[in-house]
């Protein structure tokens, strides 16, 4: 299963908006979503400059990326 799953299952209200469109609203953060999805609350975000593009990269890259699951 992969984020984008997984946020989906977690948020009917998103129903059919694609990854990229989850992206480009800044809705996927990895820093932001990781307490949600993974019990994290002590991520950071490597980008210190948060520039439109490398950070909708970085949101597909997390989206697209599988949870692991024990």
């Amino acid at each position: 299963m992969t984020f984008y799953a997984r946020i989906l299952e977690l948020h009917p209200e998103y129903e059919g908006m694609r990854a990229a469109d989850l992206a480009a609203q800044g809705m996927a953060c990895p820093v932001e979503r990781s307490a949600e999805l993974l019990g994290n609350d002590g991520a950071f975000c490597e980008m210190e400059n948060r520039t439109p593009g490398r950070c909708m990269k970085c949101q597909m890259n997390f989206l697209t990326a599988e949870v692991l699951t024990p």
